[in-house]
């Protein structure tokens, strides 16, 4: 997994993306990009994997609840030496704390998420999973 940048490696590691936590009361368990938007958090793998959904979790806890989600971002693939737009997977005006999209299949070695726009220019990401729906 590579990110574009990093607040806090030791407080808030790269790993906490793609680990199956996401209480979004702890803060600690998310990854914090630096103030350096637009932030990108690629996923990659030995083999191609195919995948036509995706859910992100994102944003920080305070005042009670979950607040802060990422609002503008895309969903890129890399395919013939460049990065692509997953169609279908593009998402502005976001309010969603828990987002899950469905766009069209995809069969790749390399995703990405591409976030153009986060309250105080920081992206804040607890999970980050894909799937291939039926």
């Amino acid at each position: 997994m590579r990110v574009s940048g990093n607040y806090d490696p030791k407080k808030y590691p790269v790993a906490n993306i793609n680990d199956g936590r996401y209480g979004v009361n702890d803060n600690s368990l998310r990854w914090v990009s630096d103030n350096n938007v637009p932030d990108t958090v690629e996923l990659a793998w030995d083999e191609p994997q195919t995948f036509n959904a995706a859910r992100i979790v994102t944003g920080q806890s305070g005042g009670g609840r979950p607040q802060t989600p990422i609002t503008s971002f895309s969903l890129q693939y890399y395919a013939e030496d460049r990065w692509r737009d997953i169609p279908g997977a593009h998402v502005a005006a976001n309010t969603s704390i828990d987002w899950g999209g469905k766009f069209d299949r995809v069969t790749t070695s390399r995703l990405r998420i591409v976030v153009y726009d986060t309250p105080g220019g920081l992206t804040r990401i607890w999970e980050f999973e894909i799937y291939n729906l039926q």
